[in-house]
């Protein structure tokens, strides 16, 4: 008899009498509070999906290709100008900036093989203390 009644309070309970105020379908949040009373901390990772080095190479040549149509080179200043055009882009576009050190980290391993094992050792270790943060 007991289960009978406890079932039946079940179906007529409704934990959301209110319409929510937020609507968070398709958010990339982890943790969200409407009030927070003390210290509420929150860590978002980002990861870039995979992409193979000639896909890199690719887009590499691509951005470059279309900066030196829009800065030429053909003086001094027209080449400082088209340096500093790249630099921005990089500063500015994040997956270019880690492809970009992707590529280097994988050409000092390729030009000098005894470096790969530290350097991997630096990545992991800086990877754990992201993460511990």
């Amino acid at each position: 008899m007991d289960a009978i009644i406890i079932i039946s309070n079940l179906q007529s309970f409704n934990p959301m009498s209110e319409t929510p105020k937020y609507d968070l379908r398709g958010a990339n949040i982890a943790n969200f509070a409407d009030t927070v009373q003390g210290d509420q901390k929150a860590v978002q990772h980002n990861y870039a999906t995979p992409q193979n080095l000639a896909e890199a190479a690719q887009e590499i040549q691509q951005l470059i290709s279309q900066i030196t149509q829009t800065y030429p080179t053909n003086t001094e200043i027209e080449k400082q100008t088209f340096v500093a055009q790249v630099d921005a882009e990089i500063k500015k576009n994040s997956r270019l900036r880690s492809i970009l050190i992707t590529g280097g980290i994988e050409l000092i391993k390729v030009l000098c093989p005894p470096l790969g094992i530290p350097i991997e050792m630096g990545k992991k270790w800086l990877e754990t203390d992201n993460l511990s943060e």
